[in-house]
């Protein structure tokens, strides 16, 4: 007996031919949305309460728009584990947390290269240094992110978050 015919005489082929007998292939399209949204919904996490409100312990590109640039002292770098919003698998993050500030910053590898370049690779190095943080709209991207400064800039110290 060759292999396809295996296939053809195998109990879940016979049973999946009984299940679907005589069902139309709208039918059958059907019954696969069906369970493909049910497994959909399932899955779903509702991410809507992060984005609420200016709770938090993560600054987001909000806290900062129309603020100008919020002049920070780096207190301690952090590694924190977050779930990736793509492949919903842990990842670890670099983070900033600043002095008399309640919001830290997860920095993205634009961020993090900067400090990198400026005060090298040994983050013991970054903590002490002060920065800038802004609001920055990426066009490009079509989204908001936070940009963060090394240079003498003229800053203000009295952004609250």
């Amino acid at each position: 007996m060759s292999n396809g015919q295996e296939l053809f005489e195998s109990a879940e082929y016979i049973q999946w031919t009984q299940d679907y007998d005589g069902a139309s292939n709208a039918q059958l399209d059907n019954a696969q949305l069906d369970d493909d949204n049910q497994r959909r919904e399932e899955d779903m996490v509702d991410r809507s309460k992060a984005f609420e409100g200016e709770g938090g312990k993560w600054l987001k590109a909000s806290d900062l728009e129309g603020k100008g640039v919020a002049k920070v002292k780096i207190a301690a770098v952090l590694d924190e584990v977050m779930e990736d919003f793509t492949t919903k698998k842990p990842v670890d993050k670099v983070c900033l947390m600043f002095e008399g500030r309640e919001k830290g910053l997860v920095l993205n590898k634009t961020n993090g290269d900067a400090l990198i370049s400026e005060y090298g690779g040994d983050d013991a190095a970054w903590v002490g240094k002060e920065v800038g943080l802004e609001y920055y709209y990426y066009e490009d991207f079509g989204k908001a992110g936070i940009v963060l400064s090394l240079v003498d800039r003229e800053f203000n110290d009295d952004i609250p978050f």
